[in-house]
């Protein structure tokens, strides 16, 4: 038999399992059946299985796999010839069957070693000992209770023990339909305030519905009252501006470009560095004409120095004596009939400027400049022979006459009392000073 090599399963050491040499041959056919009455072993029903159960090796292989190959040394008689040798795969599945089957009965896993063995062997000596004692003791419990008297019970402890058990049910039944009396008042209760809280829930959506859709028409409500109110105060303000605003203040803007005074935009007068057109110069005096004659018309007063006759750029002034243009060009060596023109002009503004203070311009309303005849402040109105510097100063500070007595009008109309200088004037005019220059 070649030899066979296993592991411990305690200890995972090499064992070699093989045949002796020494040994003598298998016995021969004629001594098997002694041979074979001590060759095999009973197997433990856990190996194949209870009966009636399907064993997992066919039937006809259970013969082959049950036997063991023992040494040539048990058998008797004489030595017979040299038997066939056992096939090696036989010999190691006959081998493996005897070592599980040890493992089934023993409980412990096989092959093991010498010293494994030892150890498995004093371990099972160890539980033997305990099991022996723990049946001894077994066995004198069960000897006192083979001697003690029976125990025979009462009838009648028996039946109170029953019927207060009985009674203890029924107050269990009744404690139990009592809890579930008052579980299902409890469901009713719970039931009914789910209903109230869904009642409460969606009373709470419509308010917050309602209240959102009140807060938006509240803030449309707000918002068209700051626009009603923006457009009022803008309204307001503008007819502010409006009441305060006149029209002649706009058509006819007094006011002054270097040395020239200017009326709607129009320079009134000459220099020799700067010789204005004569067009330019009578359209001036064409609305100088103009606004004074509104002026007096619109406030009512009626004058008689002489009669302003508006006509564009082509003014005229008519007195006693006869019609006088109040247009250029004209000769400074003469031009006596533009020169009674001014003069003429003059006297209805000084006629006008007292008739407002007449009127209740204020007791204090006066001209910035003095009109005397043909002078306006120092300076002579008159074209003739005179200087054009002096003459176009002239014409400035009559033009600042006349621009007062359009704030005093404006003043008047508006109900407003108007002083000899006036605070809007100062204000509409930063350069007021300038303008007496």
């Amino acid at each position: 038999m070649e030899p066979t090599v296993f592991l411990c399963q305690q200890c995972k050491t090499r064992i070699l399992i093989s045949a002796s040499d020494a040994e003598p041959p298998l016995p021969g056919p004629g001594e098997v059946p002694s041979a074979l009455e001590e060759s095999f072993m009973q197997l433990e029903d856990t190996l194949y299985g209870p009966r009636g159960e399907s064993s997992p090796h066919p039937p006809a292989r259970r013969m082959e796999e049950s036997f063991v190959v023992l040494p040539s040394g048990t058998a008797r008689g004489p030595p017979a010839p040299p038997a066939p040798r056992v096939p090696f795969h036989a010999t190691l599945r006959a081998l493996t069957n005897v070592l599980e089957a040890a493992s089934a009965a023993t409980g412990v896993d096989h092959p093991v070693c010498t010293d494994c063995a030892a150890d498995v062997h004093r371990e099972l000596d160890a539980q033997t000992a305990d099991l022996q004692a723990d049946l001894a003791a077994l066995e004198v419990a069960l000897g006192r209770l083979e001697g003690a008297p029976p125990d025979t019970p009462d009838p009648a402890a028996q039946d109170a023990e029953l019927a207060a058990a009985g009674r203890a049910v029924e107050e269990g039944r009744a404690r139990l339909g009592e809890a579930e009396a008052a579980a299902a008042a409890a469901e009713a209760e719970v039931a009914a305030l789910e209903a109230a809280a869904a009642d409460l829930s969606a009373a709470e959506t419509a308010y917050w519905h309602e209240f959102n859709a009140h807060q938006g028409a509240l803030a449309a409500h707000v918002a068209e009252r700051d626009a009603v109110a923006a457009r009022l105060q803008a309204g307001s303000a503008a007819l502010g501006t409006l009441r305060r605003a006149n029209v002649l203040n706009d058509a006819f803007r007094i006011w002054f470009s270097g040395p020239f005074g200017t009326i709607g935009g129009l320079r009134l007068g000459r220099t020799p560095a700067c010789p204005v057109p004569w067009e330019e110069v009578n359209a001036a005096w064409g609305a100088a004409v103009a606004l004074l004659s509104i002026l007096a018309r619109l406030a009512g007063a009626q004058l008689s120095a002489a009669r302003l006759l508006p006509m564009g750029s082509y003014p005229r002034v008519a007195d006693a004596r006869g019609t006088h243009e109040l247009y250029g060009p004209v000769s400074k060596l003469l031009c006596p009939s533009y020169d009674k023109a001014q003069v003429g002009f003059l006297a209805c503004l000084k006629e006008y400027a007292e008739w407002l203070a007449a009127r209740g311009a204020s007791p204090g309303f006066s001209l910035p400049w003095a009109i005397e005849g043909d002078r306006v402040g120092s300076q002579s109105i008159r074209y003739m022979l005179a200087k054009d510097k002096n003459w176009t100063k002239a014409l400035k500070y009559m033009l600042v006459d006349l621009k007062f007595c359009l704030k005093a009008t404006v003043a008047l109309d508006n109900g407003r009392a108007v002083g000899a200088a006036p605070p809007s004037a100062q204000r509409e005019d930063p350069d007021w000073s300038r303008a007496r220059g």
